[in-house]
C-alpha cells in the first residue's frame, strides 16, 4: 500500500483515502477531512466532545469536594456560573 503523506497537514498517520478497503468509509473520510463543509462539521464534533469531557471533568472535580468552584472555573477556562450550575445540579447526587 503506497502512503503518500507528502501533503499531509497531520502524521504519517494519515493514509490516502482511495487506498482504503471500504469505499463508504474512504468516502466518509474523505468528506471529513477534504470537504470545506465536512471539515466544519468534524470540526464542530470534535468541539462538541470536548466540551462534553470538560463538563465531566469538572463534575468529578466537584465531587472530590477539595477545590471552590472559583478555582475550577479558573483551572477550566469554564465561567463561574456555568460551574455553579453543575456543582448545583450535583448537590443532591452528593448529599
Amino acid at each position: 500500500m503506497d502512503y503518500n503523506l507528502e501533503n499531509s497537514k497531520f502524521s504519517s498517520y494519515t493514509i490516502v483515502m482511495d487506498d482504503m478497503k471500504y469505499r463508504t468509509l474512504a468516502e466518509r473520510a474523505r468528506y471529513l477531512k477534504q470537504d470545506a463543509k465536512g471539515e466544519a462539521n468534524m470540526s464542530r464534533l470534535m468541539e462538541e466532545l470536548i466540551e462534553e469531557e470538560k463538563i465531566e471533568m469538572i463534575e468529578n472535580l466537584l465531587q472530590l469536594n477539595r477545590l471552590t468552584v472559583d478555582e475550577i472555573a479558573k483551572i477550566s477556562n469554564i465561567p463561574l456560573e456555568k460551574i455553579q450550575e453543575l456543582a448545583n445540579r450535583l448537590q443532591p447526587q452528593m448529599a
